[in-house]
């Protein structure tokens, strides 16, 4: 999320560290996408006001603002269908598997 000092790149810079250690840790079965696609701003917006409005009332605005622009951002591709930079690391990253586990 832009209000936590991320970006496309890094979420991108993640994956690709996340899926080195899959391929290092044979005991890794599987990785989970928690959302793959980001959130239009009309989900988002539910999701802010049913989870962070009621929940964390005594909570600082900044945080609540940081955690609710990550719930809107996880995705690999936009609210459009765009793929972010991520997409193409899962890509490949699926692709390196299916090639090496023939």
């Amino acid at each position: 999320a832009i209000s936590m000092g991320a970006s496309e790149a890094w979420q991108a810079e993640c994956f690709e560290r996340l899926f080195e250690e899959i391929a290092a840790t044979p005991a890794v079965r599987f990785a989970s996408i928690f959302t793959f696609e980001d959130f239009d701003q009309r989900t988002c917006r539910a999701v802010r006001e049913f989870f962070l409005d009621a929940e964390f009332d005594e909570v600082p605005a900044d945080f609540t603002e940081r955690f609710s622009d990550y719930l809107c951002a996880l995705g690999i591709v936009g609210p459009d269908g765009a793929p972010k930079p991520a997409w193409e690391v899962v890509l490949g990253a699926l692709g390196d598997t299916a090639v090496r586990d023939r």
